[in-house]
């Protein structure tokens, strides 16, 4: 028993260290999203707490994620390859608090497929190394779950120390993201359906609810009082940007698993294994009523209210929203497939989805390519562009102003590149795009393209400047101006 488990041990932490290689690896490989951008803005460990909150509440609503990342920047300074490492270790403890999830609520067997899944997972491999609050999300989430069904049951010991931890790591949560709205919510009907159901209620459990219900709506008070505030006055109309679309009629056809999973073939085998799982052990999960009837509840709810909100109102549902549903999805499969009867059906499932998921991965995603070939870019190539331009006679150089959103994109863009300069130690001079007289007679203009389709045009300001040269990188373009035509 004792040889099982170490040899169990040994596959896990096999498992464990080719995650982090597949994380951390040729990490600062791409540069960022303007998002991205942001998250690195409002982290500067050189402005005061005050300053950091300004910001926070008039770009994004990822304050836990963003405090911790500049406390981060604090420790291990303020440059533009340090920060993905915060997201890399958060998303290495994510690992490891979900293997501790499936261990207390399944069997070796289950456990070792779930972090086998979750490890060589592209979704989770990818916001593993964005500056986003995604993979903090990911993890309190894995956090809330195991707290509240340790032992596969639901907590019973609902004491006052329970009660606090519990709304102290909701809090955190919601403030990681708004969308763990839904976690809280999910929990809350399972409890009342436990409740009205399976086991008659007492002063702790409906003390426990209505706690779950009153931080929530605190969250949202002061949600509303800052960040929908600022967006917008009208109290709905703030919560969609203008570029969320309401969802397509394919989504109906795999709701985002080919996203989540890394092609659609993928997408519909991880979605066909679930439903047949649901339904083939519909009696059982009824029965028993624990944390994968949570599972389950959690699944419906996240993609049941935004739709609902998205068609009352405005859309809301996008993939990353919900990255945290990765975790139902794939310790309910995990889990439930070795009940699955015959053997033969059963291993022949397993080795589809195990041998499947790694050659996809293997041939087309560039977190394994990058082992055995060249691999392109897929986010604005800053370095590159800044790298170009110190080469050339001319180093002056700007940025293209872009004014189409509330929050100052242009200041966010001249934090980045101005960064970036102190790292790569570029000979380049850079001006601010503020400057109005004394402007160079050539400059180089760059233009950051990875959130407008937008065709490149020279803005009035420059007008009386020929455009000489231009040169296109990813989601880049970089333009000569000149007041001369030579």
């Amino acid at each position: 028993m004792e040889f099982k488990k170490n040899k169990l041990n040994i596959l896990l932490f096999g498992i464990f260290i080719f995650g982090a290689i597949l994380r951390s690896y040729n990490i600062n490989f791409n540069d960022l999203w303007s998002d991205e951008m942001v998250s690195f803005w409002v982290s500067d460990p050189s402005i005061s707490f005050k300053e950091t909150l300004l910001r926070l509440f008039s770009s994004n609503w990822m304050v836990v994620y963003e405090i911790s990342l500049k406390y981060f920047h604090s420790l291990f300074g303020y440059d533009v390859h340090v920060s993905r490492y915060f997201s890399s270790l958060i998303s290495l403890f994510s690992l490891i608090y979900f293997a501790i999830l499936l261990r207390h609520i399944s069997n070796e067997k289950s456990q070792l497929l779930g972090f086998f899944l979750l490890s060589i997972n592209i979704y989770h491999i990818g916001y593993s190394i964005e500056l986003r609050s995604y993979i903090l999300t990911f993890l309190l989430v894995t956090i809330f779950i195991y707290l509240n069904f340790k032992n596969k049951k639901s907590e019973t010991n609902l004491n006052n120390l329970f009660l606090l931890k519990i709304n102290f790591v909701l809090i955190i949560m919601l403030f990681c993201h708004p969308f763990t709205l839904l976690v809280a919510g999910s929990l809350v009907v399972f409890k009342i359906i436990e409740i009205a159901n399976y086991r008659k209620a007492n002063r702790q459990e409906i003390l426990f609810i209505i706690s779950l219900v009153v931080t929530s709506c605190i969250f949202l008070i002061i949600y509303f009082q800052t960040t929908m505030k600022i967006m917008n006055p009208s109290i709905f109309k703030g919560i969609s940007p203008d570029w969320m679309w309401q969802v397509k009629p394919s989504f109906y056809t795999n709701f985002y698993f080919s996203k989540f999973f890394g092609s659609r073939l993928l997408g519909i085998i991880y979605l066909a294994t679930l439903l047949y799982c649901l339904f083939i052990f519909r009696k059982k999960i009824l029965k028993e009523f624990d944390i994968f009837a949570f599972l389950i509840i959690l699944i419906f709810i996240s993609y049941l209210v935004p739709l609902c909100f998205g068609y009352l109102f405005n859309p809301i549902l996008i993939d990353r929203y919900i990255f945290y549903i990765l975790i139902p999805i794939i310790c309910v499969i995990s889990h439930f497939i070795f009940y699955v009867e015959p053997i033969i059906l059963r291993y022949f499932i397993i080795s589809l989805i195990c041998l499947l998921t790694f050659f996809n991965n293997l041939l087309f995603e560039s977190s394994f390519k990058q082992f055995y070939t060249d691999i392109y870019p897929g986010k604005p190539e800053i370095k590159r562009t800044l790298k170009y331009i110190s080469n050339q006679s001319n180093k002056d150089f700007t940025l293209k102003r872009d004014d189409r959103y509330s929050i100052n994109t242009n200041i966010i863009y001249e934090n980045y590149l101005i960064n970036y300069l102190k790292k790569i130690n570029s000979n380049s001079k850079y001006f601010s795009f503020k400057k109005k007289s004394e402007l160079p007679s050539k400059f180089w203009l760059i233009y950051i393209a990875d959130t407008t389709d937008e065709a490149f045009k020279v803005p009035k300001k420059f007008e009386n400047y020929y455009l000489l040269e231009s040169k296109k990188f990813n989601r880049v373009e970089v333009h000569l101006l000149s007041t001369t035509s030579n």
